[in-house]
């Protein structure tokens, strides 16, 4: 009895040993942190239905569904090989490992979804299929097919003079399109009789109307010295004056800085992309400026444009800042009209009689 007393005692003592030895050298991650990894990871899932049930639904988001859809599967391969990794390190290195690791995958995602959705909020491509149909039964209204190593350009070329004349080219907002834009003019005595004398060309950004192609900031820019060179050698051209809207001002402003132009006009313009950003969330500061994919450098394409712009901005467009407006006017070196126009919007530019009484008085005087 006495020995078998001695092993019992040995066994307890050996097991109290091993609990000891399993106290010091297992890893529990602490609750906190298995918290935020338990809701991150329910949150990633939500998300991938959230984007399959809504995104799925149209077109143009189904590239932001795939690219969160790939990313979350990278994600969670990446976690299985971390936890097969560090399954046999000490506590204290598994903990940093998972700590880093959930502020690896906010970041990922945070910056995959600002990679794939803000381009969707800044391009809106579309299609006017009833201005369409109603310009093509308009004689002064030509189609216009440019051909170019990207693909066709479509727009429209509205013919106001039986002579040779200037052109103004218009350059869309990023929700406009050529058809519309011409529509619009045709039908309101007050803006068409702004161009009185000129002939007005407005040509679909590449994904736009029936444009070719894919749109970005590069296409952009290639698009304008495009269509540019295309026009200019029109015989019913004898010059062009470029107009901007918005997103357009910024394209406006590259073809200035590259071309000839005879006139330059700006609505509700933006210094750089950056702002355009900043715009729609205010945060693309320090390293979250790596996150912008359009951004159009319009004030140091000012810095080459050699004739005098006219600028019409409003302290109360909730689009473009005013402030960027303003940094922009300070960059060209011969000086530019800039011209407040207090109290409205910024889709209020086209509906507003000031703005376009400045203009044309711009077209008249330049």
């Amino acid at each position: 009895m006495e020995k078998k007393n001695e092993i019992i005692d040995v066994e307890e003592q050996t097991t109290e040993l091993d609990k000891g030895r399993g106290n010091r050298f297992s890893y529990e991650p602490p609750q906190w942190l298995k918290g935020i990894r338990k809701h991150i990871y329910i949150g990633l899932i939500a998300a991938l239905l959230i984007t399959f049930v809504w995104f799925l639904t149209t077109d143009m988001m189904r590239g932001v569904a795939i690219a969160i859809l790939i990313t979350a599967a990278v994600i969670f391969f990446l976690r299985a090989v971390l936890g097969i990794v560090i399954a046999k390190k000490p506590g204290k290195i598994r903990l940093m490992a998972n700590t880093i690791f959930v502020l690896f995958t906010v970041i990922v995602f945070f910056s995959v979804t600002i990679l794939t959705v803000a381009p969707k909020f800044l391009f809106c491509p579309n299609f006017d299929e009833e201005a369409y149909a109603a310009l093509s039964e308009i004689e002064a209204a030509e189609e216009l097919s440019i051909k170019t190593e990207h693909g066709v350009l479509n727009g429209w070329f509205l013919h106001q003079s039986d002579a040779p004349a200037p052109l103004v080219l218009y350059m869309e907002g990023n929700g406009g399109n050529s058809s519309e834009a011409v529509k619009n003019l045709l039908e309101s005595p007050e803006k068409i009789a702004v161009f009185n004398g000129c002939h007005f060309a407005c040509i679909d950004y590449p994904s736009y109307g029936k444009s070719e192609g894919e749109i970005s900031d590069d296409a952009l820019r290639q698009y304008a010295l495009e269509v540019y060179d295309y026009l200019i050698n029109r015989q019913e051209v004898t010059e062009i004056i470029v107009m901007g809207y918005s997103l357009g001002t910024g394209v406006a402003n590259y073809l200035a800085s590259q071309r000839d132009v005879a006139g330059l006009i700006l609505m509700a313009p933006y210094a750089d992309g950056y702002d355009l950003y900043n715009g729609m969330v205010n945060v693309f500061y320090g390293p979250l400026r790596l996150l912008v994919t359009y951004k159009m450098d319009a004030v140091e394409y000012a810095k080459s444009v050699e004739i005098k712009p006219l600028i019409l901005a409003s302290p109360m467009d909730e689009v473009v800042s005013y402030n960027s407006s303003q940094r922009l006017f300070q960059a060209y070196p011969n000086g530019c009209n800039f011209v407040t126009v207090d109290g409205i919007s910024h889709n209020s530019f086209w509906k507003t009689q000031i703005v376009l009484d400045k203009i044309a008085e711009y077209i008249k005087e330049r």
